[in-house]
């Protein structure tokens, strides 16, 4: 069968296109980049230089069966993450009803629950609702918009698209800070809470993701993916300080404390009129995502995938 994946020369899409030709796809790897200058990820990958954002690729002709849609953007402008992610979804899932393409693996993101309105060390699993997009951050937010038009195209006849959520995606080298605390120049106010933090391996992952393409899952179906045996608050940071990511010293506070110091300085901010300059861990729905402490399911993964998560958090 043949996958077209795209943001294939990424952090996560390399170990989907290893996965993908182990498993005995042929892949036609997406990227926005030249082709030329991608790794060899292997001999049998075709590459396709596109930027969903700007253009409508013509997928018809090219043998396409299904497609794994992994872009988005990352960082840079609201206006420029809007471009990379809900501009270049939609504009991939118009190539695809016009090619009469139905199978989609679409990756969202565990940011686009809401937080705010569950209580501490709640469990969440898929039946949490999603965030109404109030008080969430740009790339919360885009990934948001992202997944409405991932179930639209689930809900429309004959498709078949499964929406999964990761957790934040590491290996040994790579991890993201988001969940430390308030960090901001001098000012470093680490989070203290007894939660887990909702991490997912990047091996792991990507035999997630290719279960949900091979396993018969039904259309709509929404799936969490963290690890086993979450790391902890404390073991998140200490991952954090030996990939260097996070200085050493910093004064660790309780994350109530946190969250009424968020509090003040977003009603301060809003009063000025200056909301909009505030950083993501400040606003609302941005703080508890990532300072207010839960618990994580990926029971509904190992049900519907028979997935195995492949690595303890280290």
């Amino acid at each position: 069968m043949k996958i077209l994946i795209t943001g294939a020369s990424g952090f996560i899409g390399r170990y989907v296109v290893r996965e993908a030709i182990a498993r005995g796809h042929n892949v036609l790897a997406l990227t926005r980049s030249n082709s030329a200058n991608e790794p060899n990820l292997t001999p049998s990958v075709e590459w396709l230089q596109c930027d969903l954002g700007e253009d409508l690729p013509k997928l018809g002709g090219l043998g396409i069966d299904a497609v794994i849609h992994l872009a988005a953007g990352l960082s840079g402008s609201a206006e420029e993450q809007y471009r990379s992610t809900v501009m270049a979804t939609s504009n991939l899932l118009n190539a695809m009803r016009q090619a009469g393409i139905t199978r989609l693996v679409g990756i969202s993101s565990i940011a686009v629950l809401d937080y705010v309105r569950m209580p501490a060390l709640a469990l969440l699993d898929e039946n949490v609702e999603i965030s109404d997009g109030c008080g969430m951050g740009t790339y919360a937010a885009m990934k948001l918009e992202q997944e409405k038009l991932f179930a639209k195209f689930a809900g429309e006849p004959g498709n078949r698209c499964v929406i999964l959520r990761p957790g934040l995606v590491y290996d040994s080298e790579r991890l993201i800070g988001a969940h430390a605390g308030i960090i901001k120049g001098p000012l470093r106010l680490i989070a203290a809470h007894e939660g887990g933090v909702p991490t997912v391996e990047v091996t792991g992952l990507s035999k997630a993701i290719l279960n949900a393409f091979d396993q018969d899952v039904a259309s709509g179906e929404v799936i969490h993916l963290v690890d086993d045996n979450l790391p902890s608050q404390q073991e998140y940071l200490a991952g954090l300080r030996r990939r260097g990511i996070l200085p050493s010293h910093g004064i660790s506070v309780p994350w109530r404390f946190l969250a009424g110091f968020a509090w003040l300085l977003w009603t301060l901010f809003r009063i000025a009129g200056q909301e909009a300059r505030l950083p993501e861990v400040l606003l609302r729905q941005g703080f508890a995502a990532r300072l207010k402490p839960f618990r994580y399911s990926n029971d509904k993964a190992k049900r519907l995938l028979g997935w195995v998560p492949t690595n303890r958090f280290s």
